[in-house]
């Protein structure tokens, strides 16, 4: 991994993880012992959609009822 540092590409951790949820190998635990890495492998996380496109709606309704 790119030990904490923001670059323009994906890190290992990013690759694992889009792997895992393509061929469904999940549940996974992650760990980093770095804050800064941590930080910067959980913004590259953003932009993967854990959820199926069916279930949206679904995590939608019980965050909103969270909330309300």
């Amino acid at each position: 991994t790119t030990k904490g540092k923001q670059t323009g590409s994906t890190s290992d951790i990013y690759k694992i993880m889009r792997m895992i949820m393509v061929r469904n190998y999940h549940p996974v635990i992650v760990f980093c012992f770095s804050e800064r890495e941590c930080e910067g492998l959980a913004l590259q996380m953003k932009k993967l959609n854990y959820n199926e496109s069916a279930k949206n709606d679904i995590v939608a309704e019980v965050f909103n009822n969270a909330i309300l």
